[in-house]
């Protein structure tokens, strides 16, 4: 809005506290000229300790955050708004719900079932791991006997039953790689057995594809023979670092949507799937979405 060649920056965080950086890195920044009167952008944050208050049931796939001061739509134009950029934790794709099975000791009638904890899992051989930690945790008592046993082998899942007999459901199955189909009663694997894979690991099987941002002050859409509010469909990708607490998008479309409310007092961001459900993530990590409104001509 000033006219002028001088910039200053300073660079805070989410609660305006000056960043520390590191000495002699440069900060690259790319500015974008706007017009005040016709575009203003909105930053929402989910962990925002003020709107916590105010909406204790806030949490990163589901939140409202409340406006220092109301947007008043003016009637004599027509105002869109469009999702500029997302930040938001790693998506889970391994479930305690599919990932489990269950295990009997040979001359025993009882079963033993053995589940994964909600997780983020890269690799094959992370997930081997994490199957044998649970194997030897959850079967600690049976320190006499040889347990079931996961490895991993030129890119393909095996399991040495030994003395258990161990009955595994199919969204594991298809997990591992153990069948070519789905096995809707799963597999029962006998003592003494072992069982190489047919098919490399799927680990991103269960995790959904993309992420329906859902908000309160955008039209109604035609979504599955529902009338959701939908402010865009982000795809979910399967690189997620591991190195990183956040994934960050920053769209270059403007993919505008009309703006339903007159007076906009907060403004409400639920995160889900194409089945309807709020998105899993991994963690407690806040979700930042940055909003910008435009006055249509």
């Amino acid at each position: 809005m000033i006219p002028g060649s001088v910039f200053h920056i300073n660079l805070v965080d989410e609660n305006f506290n000056q960043i520390k950086a590191d000495i002699g890195t440069p900060t690259l920044l790319r500015l974008r000229k706007s017009f005040g009167e016709n575009m203003f952008p909105v930053t929402l944050i989910s962990s925002d300790k003020t709107n916590l208050r105010l909406y204790p049931e806030n949490k990163s796939n589901s939140f409202k955050n409340k406006l220092s001061f109301p947007l008043l739509m003016n009637h004599e134009h027509r105002w869109g708004v469009s999702l500029r950029s997302l930040a938001y934790p790693k998506v889970m794709n391994i479930f305690s719900k599919y990932c489990f099975f269950t295990v009997k000791k040979i001359g025993e009638e009882e079963s033993v079932k053995i589940t994964l904890d909600n997780s983020y899992v890269t690799s094959g051989t992370k997930l081997i791991y994490l199957l044998n930690q649970k194997v030897r945790d959850t079967l600690s008592s049976f320190s006499d006997e040889v347990l079931p046993k996961f490895s991993l082998k030129d890119g393909f899942a095996s399991i040495e039953t030994n003395d258990f007999e161990c009955h595994f459901n199919g969204d594991l199955i298809k997990i591992l790689g153990l069948s070519h189909s789905y096995q809707d009663n799963g597999i029962v694997y006998h003592p003494q057995s072992s069982m190489s894979g047919v098919l490399e690991m799927d680990l991103f099987l269960l995790q959904p594809q993309e992420m329906i941002i859902i908000s309160n002050i955008v039209e109604e859409a035609f979504y599955a023979q529902q009338r959701p509010k939908i402010l865009k469909i982000v795809p979910i990708s399967t690189n997620q670092t591991d190195f990183s607490a956040y994934n960050y998008i920053q769209f270059e479309d403007d993919d505008i949507l009309p703006v339903k409310l007159d007076r906009i007092d907060e403004i409400e961001i639920s995160i889900m799937t194409r089945k309807g459900d709020l998105i899993d993530f991994v963690d407690l990590h806040d979700v930042k979405c940055q909003l910008e409104f435009k006055r249509l001509q």
